[in-house]
Protein backbone atom coordinates (compact mmCIF):
# COMPACT_ATOMS: atom_id res chain seq x y z
CA UNK A 1 0.00 0.00 0.00
CA UNK A 2 2.85 2.55 1.21
CA UNK A 3 4.28 1.97 -2.82
CA UNK A 4 1.05 2.60 -4.67
CA UNK A 5 0.64 6.18 -2.79
CA UNK A 6 4.18 6.98 -3.07
CA UNK A 7 3.54 6.13 -6.85
CA UNK A 8 0.61 7.59 -7.25
CA UNK A 9 2.09 10.94 -4.91
CA UNK A 10 5.53 10.81 -7.28
CA UNK A 11 3.44 10.99 -10.54
CA UNK A 12 1.16 13.88 -9.03
CA UNK A 13 3.92 15.70 -8.20
CA UNK A 14 5.31 15.01 -11.28
CA UNK A 15 2.55 16.74 -13.14
CA UNK A 16 1.72 19.60 -10.79
CA UNK A 17 5.82 20.80 -11.25
CA UNK A 18 6.93 20.21 -8.09
CA UNK A 19 9.62 18.00 -9.41
CA UNK A 20 11.89 18.62 -12.34
CA UNK A 21 12.41 15.26 -13.42
CA UNK A 22 11.74 13.58 -16.82
CA UNK A 23 8.45 11.18 -17.31
CA UNK A 24 11.48 8.47 -17.95
CA UNK A 25 13.21 8.35 -15.03
CA UNK A 26 9.67 9.18 -12.81
CA UNK A 27 8.50 5.98 -15.41
CA UNK A 28 12.28 3.95 -13.89
CA UNK A 29 11.42 4.91 -10.28
CA UNK A 30 7.71 3.38 -10.33
CA UNK A 31 9.12 0.43 -11.71
CA UNK A 32 11.89 0.19 -9.26
CA UNK A 33 8.90 0.62 -6.50
CA UNK A 34 6.86 -2.14 -7.91
CA UNK A 35 9.83 -4.15 -7.95
CA UNK A 36 10.36 -3.60 -4.57
CA UNK A 37 6.89 -4.26 -3.29
CA UNK A 38 6.56 -7.21 -5.69
CA UNK A 39 10.12 -8.63 -3.55
CA UNK A 40 8.55 -7.83 -0.13
CA UNK A 41 4.88 -9.47 -0.92
CA UNK A 42 7.45 -12.50 -2.15
CA UNK A 43 9.29 -12.74 0.82
CA UNK A 44 6.76 -12.19 3.02
CA UNK A 45 4.73 -15.55 1.32
CA UNK A 46 7.76 -17.31 2.03
CA UNK A 47 8.35 -16.24 5.62
CA UNK A 48 4.45 -17.05 6.14
CA UNK A 49 5.39 -20.87 4.50
CA UNK A 50 8.20 -20.93 6.98
CA UNK A 51 6.42 -20.22 9.90
CA UNK A 52 3.22 -22.57 9.27
CA UNK A 53 5.99 -25.10 8.51
CA UNK A 54 7.41 -24.82 12.20
CA UNK A 55 4.27 -24.32 13.38
CA UNK A 56 3.27 -28.01 11.68
CA UNK A 57 6.55 -29.36 13.26
CA UNK A 58 6.12 -28.02 16.67
CA UNK A 59 2.39 -29.49 16.44
CA UNK A 60 3.42 -33.18 15.48
CA UNK A 61 6.40 -33.19 18.09
CA UNK A 62 3.65 -31.76 20.73
CA UNK A 63 1.26 -34.81 19.66
CA UNK A 64 4.24 -37.14 19.87
CA UNK A 65 5.30 -36.35 23.50
CA UNK A 66 1.38 -35.98 24.90
CA UNK A 67 1.32 -39.71 23.16
CA UNK A 68 4.85 -40.46 25.15
CA UNK A 69 3.22 -39.59 28.48
CA UNK A 70 -0.11 -40.84 28.02
CA UNK A 71 1.65 -44.22 27.37
CA UNK A 72 4.26 -43.66 30.55
CA UNK A 73 0.80 -42.85 32.53
CA UNK A 74 -0.94 -45.91 31.20
CA UNK A 75 2.28 -48.42 32.46
CA UNK A 76 2.20 -46.27 35.55
CA UNK A 77 -1.47 -47.64 36.18
CA UNK A 78 -0.83 -50.75 34.61
CA UNK A 79 2.37 -50.94 37.56
CA UNK A 80 0.11 -50.06 40.59
CA UNK A 81 -2.67 -52.60 39.40
CA UNK A 82 -0.82 -55.41 39.11
CA UNK A 83 1.60 -54.63 42.67
CA UNK A 84 -1.76 -54.36 44.24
Amino acid sequence: MIIEVSIVALVLLKLIGVIEISWNLTMILAVVLTVVEINSVVQRKRLEALVYKLASAVDRKVDDLEFDIEQSEQRIRDRKEHNG
